[in-house]
């Protein structure tokens, strides 16, 4: 069980580095020098673009990342459930063992002083 929820944890840990990802064509396009007026026009087409390709890339990693979340809260919580179960039987059956060793110290007491009354008769 906990290696399915670490396991999960990894893969949001993969989809969160993929929003640096995501902004990388716009890191190198904020670096450019623009030193000819005629270049503008297809920096600010290439910047549009990038910009839409980077919103969707940002919008469909956060539903990935948001489903991953979902997913791992939901394994808690049935760890937690899980866990909560196991705890009463174990309660249980401690609770058991020790009504079943007083009853075996009840009966050994009532057999031994059944012999000993049997052997003064």
């Amino acid at each position: 069980m906990t290696s399915n929820i670490g396991s999960s944890v990894v893969d949001s840990q993969h989809s969160v580095s993929q929003l640096a990802v995501c902004a990388e064509p716009l890191k190198i396009l904020t670096s450019i020098d623009i030193y000819e007026e005629t270049r503008l026009g297809e920096i600010v087409d290439s910047f549009v673009h990038n910009i839409q390709h980077v919103d969707v890339c940002i919008q469909n990693t956060m539903q990935i990342i948001d489903s991953q979340v979902t997913d791992i809260e939901q394994q808690l919580a049935d760890y937690t459930q899980t866990y909560e179960a196991w705890l009463h039987i174990t309660k249980k059956r401690r609770q058991d063992a020790e009504n079943c060793k007083l009853d075996m110290d009840t009966l050994v007491k009532k057999i031994t002083k059944h012999i000993v009354h049997g052997l003064h008769s």
